[in-house]
């Protein structure tokens, strides 16, 4: 039924998105951001569980399948906004900015070709396409977001294009080809604490329907002793020899306001000793570390709450897993040992914090249990003689209450301490420029055919005849040839008064189709050309080797992959930045394990005190 449920509100959300990218495209009209046919590996919308079926995750763009060295071209006009490399995530990508609050997001290209602040037109290229970051093959992850960089919006609503690219089953051409969620999240991926709610919602149920069920019963009890006491004690009374009128009246006032009381528990003990009760000491609990009651009653009806914030608090040991797991595994030294203790970390502090759950769960259920029992027991105050019982059920109400205040407070002061504590610091690598590496810097000295020279011994060990097929670039220096890099320079450099040679005669068999043709001459004329005006705008041979590899969007960044490029231009011989081990940092393990420690011990020890400590008879009733 859940399942039905949760299909057709699927289907609502599908069918109004499709009648909205239907009825009107949005301004701007928007191109497809790669060209040629369109292949939508993975649409726009909720995605189907991993492991259930069910659509709990959102896509927030629509993936495009594509080849390595394919372009990417702005879906509109704008400002390029952000230029950006994520590590384990988008990889490379950029964000353009089309006025009126509108933006679209180009991720994983193997390079970006355009710089903050640029301009750009619609069906310019701004980048190569490539499976950086979070992916498993080539691709472009497009998204459209409205108002701010955060509201992602369904892309057909601006490309006709992607009209279809929703989540309905049948506009996807292929395989998901990466996660765009952002960091990995454990309880959303796999929901373990599902069962934990469900008995915990089931046995509180059970409890109120124990009440309603038990009330008939108590009642009918609860009268008989009432009549019982109040016949005897009135017998007593009139057999009394000293009996006075005064202290007849104190008597027969006494018991109806005693039967009054035990009345009106009878009829509110589910308001008064399960709601009052429970939410007075709740608070005191919350209060007690600055938190709300709505926190606490959160924490406590939901004890996996813990559970969800330890899993998420300790995701960044998963995303590490993730991007050690492969052949890393197997070529960096150490690697596979820290694999193997960061698997052991995770399921240690998955089963101390299920601990946790369960030690929640078990004062929440006791408590309602005491409830649900004292209650049955409640018709014992009807008669004099009997009182105790009913008394004891009271006071074990009100034991269970201070011992749920206690899991109220500690929960949510485990809570405040996990947010303070994350495991981003649990690993750390080091950086590029902490790996020790023999190389030469460049200086301003350097010329320009020196520079030259080292650009093409690392591009092609000097073979002006050489293509790599999975860049799509061809010559001595790799000049793209899929985004037309080539034709554009020359182009420009003839624009600026240059010469080239343009005879179809001097074309080789090997090079690519071109008005210009790919002759050694032509193509150090034209590195010689960007070179130098690279040189010209940053001033530094170090700028203009990041610009060379990864476009001038690159520059400033400190990417690993580009300054290794350059480390590989000065001559570097030493480890590669790729393969850098992680490092456990013991001080923040340390920390995680006794804060989780410290709390599933105290717990169930605080809580065996304080049902001896209060759990006895302080509460009597008294009767005449």
């Amino acid at each position: 039924m859940r399942f039905l449920i949760i299909f057709f509100i699927s289907c609502i959300y599908i069918a109004s998105l499709t009648a909205d990218a239907s009825a009107y495209t949005r301004q701007p009209v928007m191109q497809a951001p790669v060209g040629g046919g369109i292949v939508v590996t993975s649409p726009f919308g909720p995605r189907d569980h991993p492991v259930s079926g069910e659509p709990q995750r959102i896509h927030k763009g629509v993936d495009i399948g594509t080849d390595y060295g394919d372009p990417i071209y702005a879906a509109a006009d704008g400002v390029v906004t952000n230029v950006l490399y994520e590590e384990g995530g988008y990889g490379h990508y950029l964000i353009i900015d089309h006025g009126n609050g509108v933006f679209s997001l180009y991720a994983h290209n193997e390079r970006n070709l355009v710089y903050e602040g640029q301009y750009v037109s619609k069906g310019q290229v701004i980048a190569i396409s490539g499976s950086s970051g979070r992916s498993t093959g080539p691709h472009v992850h497009f998204e459209v977001m409205e108002g701010s960089i955060q509201n992602e919006v369904f892309p057909g609503l601006y490309c006709s294009a992607l009209a279809g690219a929703i989540s309905d089953g049948a506009s996807c051409g292929g395989e998901p080809m990466d996660e765009d969620y952002g960091a990995f999240n454990f309880d959303a991926q796999y929901d373990y604490g599902k069962p934990v709610r469900e008995v915990l919602q089931a046995m509180t149920q059970a409890c109120s329907d124990g009440l309603k069920a038990a009330k008939e019963p108590v009642s009918w009890l609860l009268i008989a002793l009432m009549v019982i006491d109040l016949a005897l004690s009135t017998g007593e009374q009139i057999l009394d020899e000293n009996i006075r009128p005064q202290r007849f009246a104190k008597f027969a006032l006494h018991k109806v306001l005693y039967f009054g009381f035990i009345l009106y528990m009878l009829g509110n003990w589910g308001s008064i000793m399960g709601n009052a009760v429970r939410g007075l000491f709740t608070s005191f609990g919350a209060y007690g570390v600055g938190r709300s009651f709505e926190d606490a009653e959160a924490m406590l009806t939901d004890p996996t709450a813990i559970l969800s914030k330890g899993m998420y608090i300790i995701s960044p040991i998963f995303d590490q897993m993730d991007n050690m797991a492969g052949l890393k595994m197997l070529v960096i030294p150490g690697a596979l040992c820290t694999y193997v203790f960061s698997l052991i970390l995770v399921v240690v502090l998955f089963i101390l914090f299920t601990i946790i759950v369960f030690q929640i769960m078990k004062a929440h259920l006791h408590f309602y249990f005491t409830v649900l029992f004292s209650f049955c027991s409640w018709f014992f105050s009807g008669w004099k003689h009997t009182t105790q019982y009913a008394s004891n059920g009271i006071n074990a109400v009100f034991a269970s209450a201070v011992n749920l205040m206690f899991y109220a407070f500690f929960s949510l002061l485990l809570e405040t301490c996990l947010m303070n504590v994350s495991c981003d610091a649990l690993y750390t690598t080091a950086e590029p420029s902490g790996v020790t590496i023999t190389y030469n810097e460049l200086s301003p000295e350097t010329s320009l055919e020196e520079f030259m020279a080292r650009i093409r011994a690392v591009e092609s060990s000097n073979n002006y005849y050489v293509w790599d097929d999975i860049h799509e670039s061809f010559g001595a220096y790799q000049i793209n040839v899929q985004v037309g890099n080539w034709n554009n320079w020359c182009s420009r450099y003839i624009a600026d008064g240059g010469v080239l040679d343009t005879s179809p005669l001097l074309a080789s068999a090997e090079e690519p189709p071109s008005a210009y043709p790919w002759t050694a001459a032509n193509q150090d004329k034209i590195a010689a050309y960007i070179m130098t005006g690279y040189y010209n705008r940053y001033g530094n041979w170090h700028d203009v080797a990041v610009a060379w590899n990864g476009g001038e969007g690159a520059v400033g960044k400190n990417w690993p992959s580009t300054e290794g490029y350059y480390a590989k231009v000065c001559g570097a011989k030493g480890p590669s930045f790729e393969l850098l081990l992680p490092a456990i940092n013991m001080l923040v393990l340390i920390e995680i394990l006794c804060l989780v420690l410290m709390f599933m011990v105290m717990g169930d020890r605080i809580h065996t005190a304080i049902i001896n400590a209060v759990g006895q008879m302080g509460f009597r009733l008294r009767t005449m």
